[in-house]
């Protein structure tokens, strides 16, 4: 019976050793290179995260402070409406006032309603 398995030379074989080392050797340093890479990433991703929640957390402030500033501000806005009203009301009892202390005196209040109708025509 014959032996029909191939037997590479001796030659053949250590030539087909060798590269296979070498092969393995590429493969290591290929997968030792993608670790070293994955892990930079990861570290990378890390800081990223802390980043991003410092710059969340900066951010929920700022709205936060512009929220008081803006009610700060509708507050006085409120409050210079209401003075000037109450200021304006006073201004007008004031001019009544006055009209009606003049219209007690027929030519005077004469002079005024003059000018009134002047003023409305």
């Amino acid at each position: 019976m014959m032996n029909n398995t191939y037997e590479p030379s001796n030659g053949r074989l250590q030539w087909l050793k060798k590269d296979m080392d070498d092969l393995r050797k590429e493969m290591q340093a290929g997968f030792q290179r993608l670790s070293e890479e994955f892990h930079n990433l990861s570290i990378t991703m890390v800081k990223n995260n802390e980043r991003l929640a410092d710059i969340e957390e900066r951010q929920n402030s700022y709205e936060k402070q512009f929220d008081k500033y803006k009610k700060q501000i509708e507050d006085r806005i409120e409050n210079k409406l209401k003075k000037s009203r109450i200021d304006i009301i006073k201004d007008v009892v004031l001019i009544l006032a006055v009209l009606f202390a003049f219209a007690q005196k027929p030519e005077i209040g004469s002079f005024f309603s003059n000018i009134i109708k002047l003023i409305f025509k």
